[in-house]
């Protein structure tokens, strides 16, 4: 299934001076993952609290920054020899809050704040918790869309741009809850597959 997370060795090609830069300038891998949470966590915050078309706006630039953050972050670990276990559950766990976080932050629109929005969060969750399983039982950490981590934050960043264009929020509801939830039903059934299909190869 076709994912943005394919486009991830072009994404990193950009990226790469960035990496040297950061590396120079002293900063390591678990830094960029925390500075990256506490930035979601903060535009998250805005959004919760103002509720502004302007910064609905905003967060589709942001999603695209933090997708360099959460690329950059990889880069340097596995450039510089920074993986560690703790940068491996600083990871999953910083992503998981993020996506939380921006969840809440629909929850205050007209038309969000429903059991849906706990159902899509568990079904975010659960994605990640197959690509994990995947990682214990073959070796390797399913990232198999439609809609794993970088389609989620296109995913939101869509949705935010139509809010901030001031279209009808509870139309959007539906389709936001319609097809979220198809496509990390989808996500999640991908995932199993690959990891089993990868299980019995090896």
């Amino acid at each position: 299934m076709s994912s943005i997370y394919l486009l991830k060795p072009k994404f990193q090609a950009l990226l790469s001076p960035l990496v040297q830069l950061l590396y120079r300038a002293g900063c390591s891998a678990n830094q960029v993952t925390v500075a990256t949470l506490f930035a979601c966590l903060l535009m998250a915050f805005a959004l919760y609290y103002f509720n502004s078309a302007v910064l609905w706006l905003c967060l589709p630039v942001f999603m695209l920054v933090r997708m360099a953050l959460n690329a950059l972050d990889g880069m340097l670990a596995k450039r510089y020899k920074m993986q560690s276990a703790l940068g491996f559950m600083l990871n999953e766990v910083a992503d998981l809050l993020a996506d939380a976080a921006f969840l809440l932050a629909f929850s205050t629109l007209l038309g969000f704040y429903s059991p849906w929005l706990i159902s899509m969060l568990l079904l975010i969750w659960l994605t990640e918790f197959f690509a994990l399983l995947a990682l214990q039982t073959s070796g390797n950490r399913q990232n198999s869309g439609p809609l794993g981590k970088s389609d989620r934050a296109v995913f939101f960043a869509v949705f935010a741009l139509l809010i901030g264009l001031q279209f009808d929020p509870q139309l959007l509801s539906f389709w936001f809850f319609s097809i979220g939830h198809l496509l990390l039903l989808a996500t999640c059934g991908n995932r199993i597959r690959a990891g089993l299909i990868h299980k019995k190869e090896s």
